[in-house]
């Protein structure tokens, strides 16, 4: 004001309003606590976590352990702001290998709730209660205790209701405890780990290895297709297990991701998991299963976030790539034909199957496919196409007497055009045949965008698409392996595609697959025998026969045994 002081305008914040402000950044929701307070307990050397919890600990949080527990002085400490076990120096942050800081933790939760520590050491005869309540002064008393340590949280975010408003259904936060619970038991197996709700036992793992946890949770079915997964290159080592591509999820939910030894969030390890599997998996769908990544501390930042579930690394791409071919690697020679059986097993309860049993060729079939693959001209075929079903289905003989092979011709179709694509794309090959006459494009805005945004692309597959004035294009050469007729259909659908579901942004890759999609054989489409032994023998020569680009599986296995189940001539 002229000729007056000037109002205040910047002040300090009173301790208990930094501690709240505090705890909102580190403590988001119930499983924030349980978070915390679970990696204090493996970091104190238990080897029992036990975790109950009352209406999706809203109202109450207790974490039971048998470590190495905590004396009075450091119990009191523990609670402080900034205390901590875990670092003493600012260069202490880049080498560190355990979870947390057990005083952040314990500092931020006190802060917004009412805690019960109740400890003991193994020196000890009694041990420690401490109690306080959003950030009182602590009281504390001696009790009796086992050695370890139980820490009670309650009622929390009471004391800030714009906070507590904001929590989620007590199911809800339930789920996302269980959820955090579930993460550390696969990544600690040598740890027991108990969930109780409301009373009840909810979860229990004792499995002793990491795929026996997650069998614990998928089931034995399931935990049958999991595959290793491991790889090593200098200081960066990937391992896990991961199941095949016939047993998979519409979330990536069920995908257990470990940095460190550290349950994280990564678009980037999910994105580099869906690179390994490419076409094999269908798209949307995701396996089932863990991946960890261990490397030096130095070349990943754990503290971009402060509930650490997001990681920054050094190199991404480098650890993209790892990912990637580690997978690639375990999948390579991975025989992914469906059994009849198996769909019959769901077909009882009128559910898709989630686990699919996928014989392997007999080792004679399977040797002269490889043989006569390498050899030029066509193959002499191990299977023998029968007839045609419903205008979409080869039926042919199988890799053993007593089965025959069910193939969807488009999914096949789709397969082989998409490798022939790639092949000529990867080797150089002559890609495009001049059109007779060239082909004026007629063109809707939308698909005029398409074509523009996706030109280059689409000029590297082989197709000679040009200017022709007003807005207009001609086409005048075609790919190679699609041919005259099923090139310029084929252009005509990927922009008719692209143009249906609103996407005028450059698609890359999926370019290719669209094309193979669109210049395939169809379903309801007439084939000869001819056509259908040559369509086979080109499955059976790509690099993955099993599935489309998409990852539909292009067939599968029908046994005798099958069909006597189907007739009850055996249970």
């Amino acid at each position: 004001m002229p000729g007056g002081r000037a109002i205040d305008k910047i002040r300090l914040l009173d301790a208990q309003t930094v501690n709240e402000i505090a705890a909102g950044e580190v403590i988001e929701r119930p499983a924030s606590v349980v978070k915390e307070l679970m990696e204090n307990s493996v970091d104190a050397g238990a080897d029992r976590i036990e975790v109950r919890v009352e209406d999706g600990g809203i109202r109450r949080i207790e974490i039971i352990d048998n470590g190495e527990g905590m004396s009075r002085e450091d119990a009191l400490l523990a609670i402080r702001q900034h205390s901590t076990s875990k670092i003493s120096r600012i260069e202490d942050l880049t080498s560190l290998s355990t979870y947390g800081f057990r005083g952040e933790a314990l500092s931020s939760i006190s802060s917004v709730s009412k805690v019960t520590i109740r400890s003991r050491t193994g020196d000890e005869e009694v041990g420690t209660e401490l109690v306080t309540e959003f950030g009182s002064e602590p009281e504390l008393s001696s009790v009796g205790a086992p050695v370890g340590t139980t820490v009670i949280v309650e009622n929390l975010f009471q004391n800030i209701p714009a906070r507590r408003k904001h929590l989620a259904s007590a199911k809800t936060e339930l789920s996302h405890i269980v959820a955090t619970v579930t993460n550390y038991a696969v990544i600690r197996p040598e740890i027991t780990f108990d969930l109780v709700s409301n009373g009840a036992s909810l979860r229990s793992f004792r499995g002793p290895d990491r795929v026996s946890r997650i069998a614990e949770l998928v089931g034995p079915k399931a935990a049958k297709r999991l595959t290793s997964i491991s790889k090593q290159v200098d200081n960066v080592e990937i391992s896990g297990a991961l199941t095949k591509m016939d047993v998979t999820r519409s979330s990536p939910s069920s995908i257990h991701l470990f940095v460190n030894g550290r349950p994280v969030a990564s678009p980037l390890l999910l994105s580099a998991i869906a690179d390994g599997y490419g076409t094999r998996l269908m798209r949307g769908r995701y396996p089932i299963g863990y991946l960890t990544v261990t490397l030096s501390p130095g070349l990943v930042d754990v503290n971009i976030h402060p509930t650490k579930r997001e990681v920054r690394f050094a190199d991404p791409e480098h650890i993209r790539e790892l990912i990637a071919q580690a997978i690639e690697d375990a999948f390579s020679d991975e025989d992914a034909t469906p059994r009849f059986s198996d769909l019959m097993d769901y077909m009882k309860i009128g559910k898709a199957p989630e686990k699919l049993e996928t014989p392997r060729l007999r080792p004679t079939v399977q040797a002269r496919i490889e043989a006569e693959a390498s050899e030029s001209g066509p193959l002499s075929f191990p299977f023998e196409p029968l007839f045609q079903l419903f205008k979409t289905y080869v039926v042919a003989t199988g890799a053993d007497e007593d089965s025959v092979i069910i193939m969807d011709q488009h999914a096949a179709a789709e397969r082989v055009q998409y490798e022939s694509i790639l092949r000529s794309l990867r080797e150089g090959e002559r890609r495009s045949q001049k059109l007779l006459a060239p082909s004026i494009l007629e063109l809707s805005p939308d698909e005029r965008a398409a074509l523009e945004e996706n030109i280059e692309h689409l000029q590297a597959l082989g197709f000679g698409i040009e200017p022709f004035g007003g807005g207009s294009f001609r086409l005048v050469s075609v790919p190679v392996v699609l041919g005259e007729e099923q090139g310029e259909k084929a252009l005509k659908g990927v922009l008719d595609d692209i143009a249906k579901i609103g996407r005028r942004r450059s698609l890359g890759e999926e370019i290719i697959w669209k094309v193979a999609c669109h210049g395939s054989i169809r379903a309801g489409q007439d084939l000869s025998r001819a056509q259908m032994r040559t369509l086979i023998s080109d499955l059976l020569q790509t690099s993955n026969p099993y599935t489309c680009e998409h990852g539909r599986p292009t067939m599968i296995s029908l046994r005798i045994g099958d069909l006597e189940r189907l007739f009850k001539r055996q249970v």
